[in-house]
């Protein structure tokens, strides 16, 4: 969405109508805003920091940025944010009685507006979903060749034991002789998968519709994790990418002058990772009991050592915004890194695999034939 900043200069107001108090606005509940994704609050943290640093009021520039999105229910939330500003409310103020937006951001913004760097907040915000999307995009594209490939075999396999294999079981049949215990074991298989196919599809189906309504269950959501983490790759993967957001935000609500148990506190709501968030929850309770946040920092394997050697540096300095700034780059910069080896791995192994599974199913069907054959010679 790109906003011509040099025509909405030159737009001038016409409206010259005594301004009325909307009041209607106050009587609805508004709860449209599930659909008010990460890429939505990029956009509208981007495009209101641009329009607002080039002299654009903050009420012109919601009309303007509620034009540029295509659906309705996007441009609603941006509207419902603008008639809760004319009734008289802050910006803060407004993004808290829409659902959808988190403590995190309401809370930033309302320190940006009180400190008058509502701008510079608006921009880390900005950043922060940009970087949340981008890492997203980078796992979502290293998963999708492994994914085909993993459909792929499947399709490949499910045909074979559907099609293939029943054939030449029924040519095995008219020998009478003894097969191969490779053999016996794919044939096993095949006549398990063709009479029980109907089952095995509603029992996969069931899966999925169990794990899409449970998802956010706590006992899920905490069972879920702790497999996640277990994962050789994946797990110190998930670390990474959950400390680098946690010093990015960190950077943003210090450099916001949020008070650092208010930060933790704020972190903790936004994360949306359980076992951070049960992290967060204990570091909270031992910076409030007195202790140096480094010290709470390293009694967890979330956090590496150069991570609470630096933060110690910076707690005795007073450069908390800096450090967790700077580290939030470096972690960001070694997630791209282990998500490429991670691409680069998987893509090997599955095709090995998938040439195993086939070949095996090969090897059983002919291996029969090639020691018929061989008696017959």
């Amino acid at each position: 969405m790109a906003i011509d900043i040099s025509k909405i200069k030159k737009e001038k107001k016409v409206d010259t109508q005594p301004f009325k108090l909307n009041t209607s606005i106050l009587s609805k509940e508004i709860s449209l805003n599930k659909g008010f994704n990460d890429a939505n609050k990029q956009t509208l943290y981007q495009e209101l920091s641009l329009l607002m640093n080039s002299g654009v009021d903050i009420n012109r520039s919601l009309e303007i940025i509620a034009e540029h999105f295509k659906k309705e229910k996007d441009k609603k939330t941006i509207k419902d944010i603008r008639n809760y500003l004319i009734d008289g409310k802050s910006f803060s103020q407004s993004m808290e009685l829409i659902e959808g937006f988190s403590p995190y951001e309401f809370y930033s913004v309302r320190i940006g507006e009180e400190s008058g760097r509502l701008q510079m907040i608006l921009e880390q915000l900005a950043t922060f979903y940009k970087r949340k999307i981008r890492q997203r995009k980078q796992v979502a594209n290293a998963m999708t060749y492994p994914l085909l490939v993993i459909i792929t075999s499947i399709v490949a396999v499910g045909f074979m034991l559907n099609f293939v294999v029943p054939v030449f079981s029924e040519v095995f049949k008219r020998f009478n002789g003894e097969l191969p215990a490779i053999t016996q074991t794919v044939i096993s298989a095949s006549d398990f998968f063709n009479k029980n196919i109907f089952l095995i599809l509603i029992f996969i189906v069931t899966i999925i519709a169990t794990i899409i309504y449970v998802r956010k269950k706590e006992w899920y959501r905490k069972y879920y994790s702790a497999i996640l983490l277990r994962l050789p790759i994946a797990g110190e993967l998930t670390k990474k990418i959950y400390a680098a957001r946690f010093c990015h935000a960190m950077s943003l609500l210090i450099s916001a002058h949020v008070p650092m148990i208010r930060a933790i506190d704020l972190v903790e709501k936004m994360i949306g990772f359980y076992p951070f968030e049960q992290v967060m929850k204990e570091i909270k309770k031992s910076v409030m009991r007195g202790e140096f946040l480094y010290e709470t920092l390293q009694k967890y394997d979330f956090f590496d050592r150069k991570l609470v050697a630096l933060v110690k540096v910076a707690e005795e300095v007073n450069k908390m915004e800096v450090v967790f700034n700077e580290l939030s780059h470096q972690y960001n910069d070694e997630i791209e890194g282990r998500i490429s080896v991670m691409s680069n791995l998987l893509e090997p192994i599955l095709i090995i695999i998938v040439g195993a599974m086939v070949g095996i199913i090969l090897i059983a069907m002919y291996l029969p034939l090639f020691q018929l054959s061989t008696s017959f010679g």
